[in-house]
């Protein structure tokens, strides 16, 4: 039995008044049987599924960081098999274990609990037309990736610091993460520094972690890249080293169709002349979801604050 069927019996069941019935409750579960045809296997799931629901609503976790309504955070569920003509309990681990995780790698990355908290659609200021043109095109852009697991464009946010960058894009890598979306938050300059000294290295365990880094940034459902290109050496071995990373980085989400999602100071034009191979590819899988503010003294948010 599915849990579908499940909920439209118990939903028959409990519309019922039963003041009106003097049989008991086994017959009412025989009569949806033969309503439903269902087997006695099916009839073991029925109550499967109503002990291990009156299990989870019993208990209540202490899990802090995140308010689970699935598991009332416990950061586990109460589920059930028939095997044998009986019926076996287990628990599993909730999806919030895996938001859990990600949020406390966040934190290490510099995002913490409150700004999670705090960078959601809801609390993004929209006074001014370019604000509710980002936040439209970014809450379009999030809605669209959560319906199609198929969905493979990208957004890009260039502008000035202080304008809302980071705000809108962790807004949109929230959602997918809580729509069970595998994803990967990125610091740019933090794992490129590490990558370059990894790749160099010359310790095995340290190429493991270079290899093993790059496989993920290429691969990972959802890559939100943070301040892309930021403090990008002017010339030199180091520059070229950084672009050759950002070009395999961008090149394997461009060919894999894999979403991406970038916050940058450099514009189209800036990325373009740093190298054009770059930017063709992340405009091409941006198209109208790259949204571009130019600098004035009134988009830095947090001088206004």
């Amino acid at each position: 039995m599915t849990r579908e069927l499940y909920e439209i019996i118990k939903k028959d069941l409990y519309a019922l008044n039963w003041a009106e019935y003097a049989h008991s409750f086994d017959m009412l579960l025989e009569e949806q049987k033969q309503k439903n045809n269902l087997t006695d296997q099916d009839m073991l799931d029925f109550e499967g599924f109503e002990i291990a629901d009156e299990m989870n609503a019993e208990e209540e976790g202490t899990l802090k960081g995140y308010e689970c309504p699935i598991c009332r955070n416990r950061g586990y569920n109460y589920h059930h098999e028939v095997m044998n003509g009986y019926l076996n309990y287990y628990a599993k681990d909730c999806i919030c274990k895996k938001l859990r995780a990600e949020f406390a790698r966040l934190e290490k990355c510099g995002i913490s609990q409150r700004l999670i908290d705090t960078y959601k659609f809801a609390t993004f200021t929209t006074s001014k037309d370019w604000q509710m043109n980002l936040k439209d095109t970014a809450l379009r852009f999030a809605t669209e990736a959560k319906k199609d697991k198929k969905f493979y464009k990208w957004f890009v946010v260039s502008g000035q610091s202080g304008c809302g960058k980071s705000h809108i894009c962790t807004a949109i890598y929230i959602e997918l993460l809580k729509n069970g979306r595998n994803v990967k938050y990125m610091a740019w300059k933090d794992t490129i520094d590490s990558l370059k000294l990894w790749k160099k290295s010359a310790y095995t365990d340290n190429q493991k972690k270079y290899e093993q880094e790059m496989q993920e940034l290429k691969t990972i459902d959802v890559l939100y890249i943070d301040d892309f290109l930021k403090l990008l050496p002017n010339i030199g071995y180091e520059r070229d080293q950084e672009l050759d990373l950002a070009y395999a980085i961008i090149n394997a989400r461009y060919n894999n169709g894999l979403i991406t999602i970038i916050s940058t100071e450099e514009m189209l034009w800036s990325i373009q002349g740093i190298d054009s191979a770059i930017a063709t590819r992340i405009e091409q899988l941006a198209k109208d979801n790259w949204i571009q503010i130019n600098d004035s003294p009134d988009r830095n948010m947090r001088k206004q604050v």
